[in-house]
């Protein structure tokens, strides 16, 4: 594919075929995972999984796509951008490279962020034995953003709570309460879920099967929205900013953002993949980051969410208004944009160079 735009995907069909075709190329064999649900036209949806290098290696890097559906299409072409290089060609002997396919295949096939059960995969990695968090904050906000109206006296009413609540609680306070993720509202933003859905069993079980021996792992979950236009921001959830972020900033540069405990945004993200990595291999040394590409502004991203959310709870996907809110959800998380889309690409390719190189240089 030496056009790379052609790397690049309308939905979640055309996007596995074109992964499976480079592997097919590579001479790699593909297991696939397959989720109970069906696409919009009825197509098999799954989770494709391949191991590229030593078959015996303890360093691993698992390159995961799709964790918040959509954000997936960008994820996969990455996926088959490397591949399609031969980069796995020039693997250090230690080092092994794990990629998972859509790891919510559901979400990326129907273009929405959450998984089939309408849960955020990115806030169910947690201890569903324990008590859940308490998220007061959402809780002032869950009745303003499920407003049924797109319009009206009622509309109107949500829409002042909101810029309410926002002005009290400045912006940290709302993306809290916005995206930090809660346990008590199925059909409220960024439900984090009652139990492991799917998406989170089916990642425990691969990395069970494929890296039970490893030692070490480095994690790449491949996500949009957040940051600079095109940029790959490196997110590390590292509380005590100690030697987890220290060994990231060595391996990944500059790019790292630290979410640790004197940060406020902290309290954003819970129960991300990372821990779901570090859950299903508590033998290993996990390196967990979550690989952010901007694309607009936090405000712009919060509108369209929002939208969806209506969308999904009152709306009609096959109405105009339907068509418009998912288009512009997709255009914010998977921009139509050649050179947005190339400096992904590109920076991807920088990325996986990076993982591989830090993990071959790391002393278990």
């Amino acid at each position: 594919m030496s056009d790379f735009l052609s790397l690049f995907s309308a939905g979640y069909s055309e996007a596995r075929q074109k992964f499976i075709a480079v592997c097919e190329v590579a001479g790699v064999s593909v297991k696939s995972f397959a989720n109970p649900c069906a696409g919009p036209g009825g197509e098999e949806l799954a989770t494709d999984v391949v191991w590229f290098g030593n078959p015996k290696a303890l360093r691993v890097v698992v390159m995961i796509s799709g964790t918040h559906g959509l954000e997936g299409l960008s994820g996969s072409a990455c996926q088959s951008g490397w591949i399609d290089s031969g980069a796995y060609r020039d693997l250090p002997e230690n080092v092994a490279v794990l990629m998972i396919h859509a790891i919510n295949p559901y979400g990326v096939a129907w273009l929405q962020r959450e998984t089939e059960d309408g849960v955020d995969l990115n806030r169910n990695y947690i201890d569903h034995a324990a008590d859940y968090p308490e998220k007061p904050l959402y809780a002032q906000l869950h009745e303003a953003l499920l407003c049924p109206q797109r319009e009206g006296p009622l509309y109107e009413q949500a829409q002042a709570r909101l810029a309410s609540f926002h002005e009290e609680h400045g912006q940290i306070g709302y993306i809290q309460a916005f995206l930090g993720g809660q346990y008590d509202y199925p059909k409220g933003m960024s439900y984090g879920g009652k139990a492991p859905v799917w998406s989170n069993r089916t990642l425990t079980a691969i990395l069970q099967q494929y890296c039970r021996a490893a030692k070490h792992l480095a994690v790449l979950d491949y996500h949009t929205g957040l940051g600079p236009y095109g940029h790959a921001t490196m997110i590390v959830h590292d509380v005590e900013e100690g030697e987890l972020a220290g060994r990231i900033r060595d391996w990944y540069g500059p790019s790292v953002w630290a979410v640790g405990s004197a940060d406020r945004a902290a309290k954003v993200y819970i129960a991300e993949t990372g821990k779901g990595c570090q859950n299903a291999l508590p033998g290993a040394l996990v390196t967990p980051v979550t690989v952010e590409y901007g694309t607009y502004d936090m405000a712009t991203e919060i509108d369209a969410i929002q939208r969806d959310l209506w969308l999904r709870n009152h709306g009609d996907p096959n109405s105009p208004i339907g068509r418009a809110i998912k288009a512009e959800l997709v255009e914010y998380f998977y921009p139509d944009d050649a050179h947005w889309r190339e400096i992904v690409l590109c920076r991807s390719g920088q990325v996986m160079q990076q993982a591989i190189g830090g993990l071959a240089g790391n002393a278990d």
